[in-house]
C-alpha cells in the first residue's frame, strides 16, 4: 500500500517525546490507520516515530518511505536527542560525520551553504554510551537512519540534527520526556 501525500520533508525520531514539539508546531494530524510507526503528517511534513536503537530506525525509515514512495527525493531528518562530553544541555548539533561505532562504518552528510548551526561528529552504538570518551556526539540511531535513507535521496538531502541531552555533568538519568520536548 502506498500513501498519496505531497510532503516533501521526512523527520524520524526514536521517542514520541522528541516529536511532540514538531506535531504541534506544525499541526500535523495522527495518521490512524494501522501502522508499525506512529507516523503524524500534513500535506507537506511527515513525521515519524521509529522507537529506539538502529534496527528500529532502519526498520522505521525503510517503512515509511515506501509507505510514502511517491516522493521524490525527500528531505530526510533524524531529530533527537544526543550525549556529548562538554557541550551544555539544549545545545543544537548538526551532524557533520556520522560513525557507527559498532560496525566502523562512516558516513558524511554534505552541510552545503554556510548558515548551519553548530556541527560535530556523531557516534552511534547499541546501547547507551555514557562514556564521553570522545569529543562528539553519542547516540543510539543516526548511523542506521543515515544508511537507510541513503537508498531513498541524496546525500545533501538527509541530516542527523542532536540536542545534547546528556553529559559528564548531567548523566542520562536526568533525561525526562517533559524536559526533551521542551529542548
Amino acid at each position: 500500500m502506498t500513501i498519496q501525500c505531497s510532503a516533501k520533508i521526512f523527520v524520524f525520531t526514536a521517542l514520541e517525546c522528541e516529536a511532540k514539539a514538531l506535531v504541534n508546531f506544525f499541526g500535523l494530524k495522527k495518521d490512524n490507520s494501522a501502522h508499525a510507526f506512529s507516523i503524524y503528517k500534513n500535506d507537506k511534513i511527515v513525521v515519524a516515530v521509529t522507537g529506539v536503537g538502529k534496527v528500529a530506525m532502519a526498520g522505521g525509515v525503510a517503512y515509511v518511505l515506501a509507505l510514502f514512495s511517491n516522493s521524490p527525493l525527500p528531505v530526510l531528518v533524524n531529530l533527537g536527542i544526543a550525549g556529548h562530553k562538554t557541550q551544555e544541555i539544549g545545545t543544537l548539533i548538526v551532524a557533520s560525520k556520522v560513525i557507527d561505532g559498532d560496525s566502523g562504518r562512516v558516513f558524511y552528510p554534505q552541510l552545503i551553504g554556510g548558515k548551519w548551526p553548530e556541527t560535530s561528529e556523531i557516534k552511534t552504538t547499541a546501547k547507551p554510551n555514557t562514556q564521553y570518551s570522545q569529543h562528539c556526539l553519542n547516540d543510539m540511531e543516526a548511523s542506521a537512519f543515515y544508511e537507510t535513507a541513503a537508498r531513498f535521496s541524496s546525500s545533501e538531502l538527509i541530516h542527523c540534527i542532536k540536542v545534547v541531552s546528556d553529559n559528564e555533568s548531567t548523566t542520562i538519568d536526568n533525561i525526562h520526556p517533559k524536559k526533551v520536548v521542551q529542548w
